[in-house]
């Protein structure tokens, strides 16, 4: 019985690779040494896209009721949300910040918020912004 060496496991497979390998010779694969080290290849995955996208919104609220905003973010971030009426920008408790990827923000209209369309913007820095329209009605 033959002992075992990488010469003959080598030779017997008859492998002929490519990228950093060289050739064969007499059936033996050389591998190009890289500093002495073995060839390690490294898959880098290109960074997923920045972004801020809508879940669910209270698009449509009456004055004096809550209104909710959940965002999905991607990377995770640390995300403001401003909601402007006609008398400026709301201080309402639950509108602070969020950081992470699943995010929510719920509120209460005051009962004295004139009917309309006021904007609603989430900015997550390097992530994205997301600006939406909030209708109040009486």
């Amino acid at each position: 019985m033959r002992s075992w060496d990488s010469a003959s496991a080598v030779g017997s497979a008859r492998v002929a690779l490519a990228a950093g390998l060289s050739g064969t010779d007499n059936g033996l694969v050389r591998i190009r040494a890289v500093a002495g080290a073995a060839i390690v290849a490294l898959a880098v995955a290109a960074p997923a896209a920045a972004s801020v996208t809508k879940v669910s919104f209270t698009s449509t609220v009456k004055a004096g009721d809550k209104a909710s905003l959940s965002v999905s973010v991607s990377p995770a971030a640390r995300c403001t949300i401003a909601v402007v009426y006609s008398s400026g920008r709301s201080e309402a408790r639950g509108l602070g910040p969020r950081k992470g990827t699943k995010l929510t923000w719920s509120w209460s209209v005051g009962g004295g918020t004139k009917p309309g369309k006021w904007p609603v913007t989430v900015d997550c820095g390097k992530s994205g912004k997301l600006a939406l329209r909030l209708t109040v009605r009486r």
